[in-house]
């Protein structure tokens, strides 16, 4: 994004070109700017414009026409086939390819970013531009009157769409896994998508957020969804036996209130009723089989 009376360049690098990171880099440079211009002239991107014929004037994505009704810009999308509209940020992608990138060698591409804002501020934005003659960093204090103030609440630039949890409580994105409390296995739930993390709702309520992950065919599991599954399980482990030991007598029941109101450990005096019982039952059987040997 370049501002067209001080040529004040910002730059971002991204691993993809979905909405939110294509409004998230808008919000960045209304950061660095540190102020929102009136008007944005746009490509004409699917992600700003939905069609554009020749002669007609542009259908705007819905979304992007909500976030600059939110930050308070006009949208003017570039005129089909005249490439000349938009020659300043063409000159600086140019320009960021040639100065900056060319001979760069980052191991990571995390380190990218960081790279290029320290060259942003130590070359690009410091140097004499070539038209006007003038640094832009000296020129944006002119320019930043007139730009509006950014809102005090940023817009949500979380994309929502339904998602099915699978059998193992996992929700594929982007090639990627991601777990989700066991409870909700086999349902649908609503993704909210950001560039840095995943937030997932049942309805209104936040049941798991994870960070973004841009590798692929990995699993991401938090420890406290499989813990709620143990939980379940032991839970249901727990009412088997006391049914069983429901069935054993019909003075169970009593026996079994009178140990939760005396605040007794219910679970092991039944598991050792359970455990006599089946003793007696064994010895029962064994003595039953020696009178047989006898006779």
């Amino acid at each position: 994004m370049v501002l067209c009376y001080s040529r004040m360049i910002y730059a971002e690098f991204t691993t993809a070109q979905t909405m939110e990171h294509f409004l998230a880099c808008h919000q960045n440079a209304f950061d660095a700017f540190g102020g929102v211009p009136g008007k944005i002239m746009i490509d004409n991107l699917k992600s700003a414009v939905i069609s554009h014929r020749f002669g007609q004037q542009p259908v705007f994505n819905p979304v992007y026409a909500d976030f600059a009704r939110h930050y308070g810009f006009e949208i003017r999308a570039c005129g089909v086939r005249k490439p000349h509209e938009k020659g300043r940020v063409e000159n600086a992608v140019g320009y960021v390819k040639n100065s900056f990138l060319a001979g760069l060698n980052l191991p990571d591409f995390r380190g990218v970013n960081q790279e290029l804002r320290h060259w942003l501020a130590t070359v690009a934005n410091v140097r004499v531009h070539g038209e006007v003659k003038r640094k832009p960093v000296e020129m944006l204090t002119e320019e930043q009157p007139r730009l509006s103030g950014v809102p005090a609440n940023p817009y949500d630039i979380g994309i929502v769409s339904p998602v099915r949890v699978s059998s193992q409580f996992r929700v594929a994105v982007d090639a990627n896994k991601y777990s989700v409390p066991s409870r909700f296995a086999g349902m649908k739930l609503t993704l909210k998508t950001y560039p840095d993390r995943l937030c997932f709702y049942e309805e209104d309520r936040l049941v798991a957020r994870h960070s973004r992950s841009y590798d692929k065919h990995q699993d991401y599991e938090d420890p406290d969804h499989v813990g709620e599954l143990l939980t379940q399980r032991k839970a249901a482990r727990d009412q088997k036996i006391v049914t069983a030991f429901l069935r054993l007598d019909s003075c169970a029941q009593t026996y079994l209130d009178e140990l939760r109101d005396r605040r007794l450990n219910a679970k092991h005096h039944v598991q050792k009723n359970r455990r006599i019982k089946r003793n007696s039952r064994s010895r029962a059987r064994g003595q039953g089989h020696a009178r047989r040997l006898r006779v």
